[in-house]
């Protein structure tokens, strides 16, 4: 005879009997049973729909014609290598510093050369576009509205140092690494493997291929500060173990480049110049009552700047009572070196909303998780508006995407008009260089370090000072100079009295 069920198993099974019965007469329960499934499905969708327009706003806000002297050093060197079928390691292009030392990564001139002869200036445009759009997308967090309102306000900034230079490659591969390395401190997971393949390109594209390295140092800060809570301390010790494999291949593969160790040197003569001290990127952002009110134009470069540093802060502060002192120390050193230097704008955009994001997120808001999908909406009804206001704009760009500021109609007279050389082109040295050369040599360009500090000095003086003056009158000599090509700047020239001279 079989053993009677016990008061507990009887319990049991008429609970089975309960959660399998089709009964209808209990709806609230079916109810309840479908709501998790429809619930996830709306987060399912929401999120992907708004990073989708995050990432259009990014792309059509950041997309502009060509500008500033920085692409056209980069075509020369990389138009240099394709004709002599070598790299370039002294200057060939001035008669200022023929000869002087002139080492710089040729990956990232020779993708800007490839994509203009594919598509011309337009294409070059569209490239930083898509870089700061993918900029964008790699520090928003999954289903994080906070990370994609902070990457709204950050664009601005990702744009500012993703136009056509080499320091566009350093803004996307900044971005890629602390994603990974971030999500590695905070997860234990991760494809660290890309870090040492990325770092490849990287030292190949730009010398700010240090910046890498830098946070990868941050990362190993960050874990080490977990050292100090005895319950944090093993996994942080687990996540430095599994990770030192590939941090280490990340370093070593920074020599892997046509220049070998000597690819150090050449930052440290960039880091060094004296010439860097009066160039307005290498400038600190002042502090005072005038900069704080350019908060009221948060779609600004100046005043999205003004925002993320008062955000960065108010998170660190967060993260530093919480005992989160690695976000918090990430968080302040961005904000220390946007403030020490505007270059490192992108830097600070990149950190505060991959590790700003991360602390904003963890603050429990009383009406739950349903003010995400509210929030979202509001968010994307938003960036459509500016979508809508942008397109017209952007679309007067067909046909002219390199910026009128070139001073095209006076090269075209050099060339047509055969002027004897030398000529001193007061700016766009390397736009002159691109157009003219090698039938002309330049007196300078933006590459700066081939130059020195003592010439850079030498045409700002020139700049102000009248035809009679005896600078001009030994510059000329000394350098053989036949005609100038001036061109309105910062610095002005005193065109009218050229004019009028006889000299």
């Amino acid at each position: 005879m079989p053993k009677r069920a016990g008061p507990v198993a009887g319990k049991y099974r008429r609970l089975l009997r309960t959660l399998h019965t089709t009964d209808t007469k209990r709806p609230r329960d079916h109810l309840l049973k479908r709501e998790p499934s429809t619930l996830s499905v709306r987060e399912g969708v929401w999120f992907p729909a708004l990073a989708a327009i995050v990432v259009a706003y990014a792309l059509l806000g950041s997309l502009r014609p060509v500008f500033g002297d920085d692409p056209f050093f980069m075509l020369n060197d990389a138009r240099w290598l394709v004709e002599h079928h070598e790299i370039a390691r002294v200057d060939h292009f001035s008669y200022t510093a023929q000869g002087q030392p002139w080492i710089y990564p040729v990956g990232g001139s020779l993708l800007f050369y490839g994509l203009w002869l594919i598509g011309g200036y337009a294409l070059l445009s569209w490239s930083a576009a898509l870089t700061t759009a993918v900029t964008t997308a790699l520090l928003l967090r999954r289903e994080s509205v906070i990370s994609a309102l902070l990457a709204v306000v950050a664009v601005p900034l990702i744009a500012a140092r993703s136009n056509v230079r080499a320091d566009m490659f350093t803004t996307v591969l900044s971005a890629a690494y602390l994603a990974l390395l971030w999500r590695w401190h905070r997860t234990g997971r991760g494809r660290l493997w890309l870090l040492p393949a990325l770092m490849i390109a990287w030292v190949n594209a730009h010398l700010g291929f240090v910046v890498g390295l830098g946070l990868i140092g941050g990362y190993v800060l960050v874990d080490l500060l977990e050292f100090f809570w005895p319950d944090r301390r093993r996994a942080a010790a687990e996540r430095l173990r599994r990770a030192a494999p590939w941090l280490l291949a990340t370093a070593a593969a920074t020599v892997l480049n046509p220049f070998g160790l000597e690819i150090y040197g050449a930052v440290l003569r960039q880091l060094t110049a004296p010439q860097l001290e009066v160039m307005w990127e290498w400038l600190p952002v002042p502090l005072n009552w005038n900069t704080l009110t350019l908060i009221g134009s948060p779609l600004s470069e100046q005043g999205a700047l003004v925002l993320l540093l008062i955000i960065a802060a108010t998170a660190a502060g967060i993260a530093a009572w919480r005992k989160e002192f690695g976000a918090a120390v990430l968080l302040l050193g961005a904000a220390v070196g946007a403030v020490q230097h505007i270059r490192s704008e992108a830097l600070l955009a990149t950190v505060t909303v991959i590790i700003g994001s991360t602390v904003l997120d963890e603050i429990r808001l009383p009406v739950g998780r349903r003010w995400r999908p509210v929030a979202a909406a509001l968010v994307a009804m938003l960036l459509l508006v500016l979508l809508v206001d942008m397109v017209p704009r952007k679309l007067a760009l067909r046909g002219s995407w390199v910026t009128l500021e070139y001073p095209e109609g006076a090269i075209a007279f050099i060339e047509r008009e055969h002027i004897p050389a030398q000529i001193l082109a007061t700016r766009f040295g390397a736009y002159f260089t691109w157009r003219l050369w090698p039938k002309y040599l330049v007196f300078w360009d933006a590459r700066t370090v081939p130059f020195g500090p003592a010439l850079l000095a030498q045409l700002r003086w020139l700049a102000v000072l009248p035809p009679t003056a005896p600078e001009w009158h030994a510059a000329v000599e000394h350098y053989d100079i036949n005609a100038v090509l001036a061109v309105a700047g910062p610095n002005g020239f005193r065109l009218q009295e050229f004019c009028a001279s006889d000299e």
